[in-house]
C-alpha cells in the first residue's frame, strides 16, 4: 500500500489532532467541563482510528464505518479491550449532547482511552515506517 502525499499529510493531521484533543481533555477536566472533557476523549480516539484506517487504505466517513473498522481491528489484534474501549468512548460522545455524566464518570474511562490512543498511534507509526522502506 502506497500513500499519496495528500493522504500521508492527512494521516499526520489526524495523529496531531488526536494528540491535541487528548491534551485538551486535561484542561477541560481541570475546568470541570464534563461534556467537553468527554467529547475531546472521543475525538482523540476517533482521530487516530481515522489515521490508521487511512494508512491501511480505508477512508472512514461515518460513525458506523468507524465502529466496524475498530471491531475488525480488535479482532485482527486479538484485543477485545480495544473494541470495549471504543464502545465506552461512544458513551462519552453521547454525553457531549446529553450531559448525563459528571467528571468522575468520565475519569473512569480516561486511562483506557489514553492507552488505546497511544497503541493506535504506534500502529500508524509502524505502518508509516514500513511504507518508507
Amino acid at each position: 500500500m502506497n500513500l499519496n502525499k495528500r493522504d500521508y499529510n492527512e494521516v499526520l493531521k489526524y495523529i496531531e489532532r488526536g494528540r491535541d484533543l487528548l491534551h485538551e481533555s486535561v484542561r477541560f477536566r481541570e475546568e470541570g467541563r464534563a461534556e467537553k472533557f468527554s467529547e475531546s476523549l472521543w475525538g482523540s480516539l476517533v482521530s487516530v482510528l481515522n489515521a490508521y484506517a487511512l494508512v491501511k487504505g480505508a477512508r472512514l466517513t461515518s460513525h458506523k464505518e468507524v465502529r466496524d473498522f475498530v471491531r475488525q481491528l480488535s479482532s485482527e489484534l486479538q484485543d477485545n479491550r480495544l473494541y470495549e474501549t471504543f464502545r465506552r468512548a461512544e458513551a462519552l460522545h453521547a454525553n457531549f449532547y446529553h450531559g448525563f455524566m459528571d467528571i468522575n464518570d468520565i475519569v473512569l474511562d480516561l486511562e483506557e482511552i489514553e492507552n488505546a490512543v497511544v497503541k493506535i498511534i504506534g500502529l500508524v507509526e509502524k505502518e508509516l515506517r514500513m511504507l518508507e522502506r
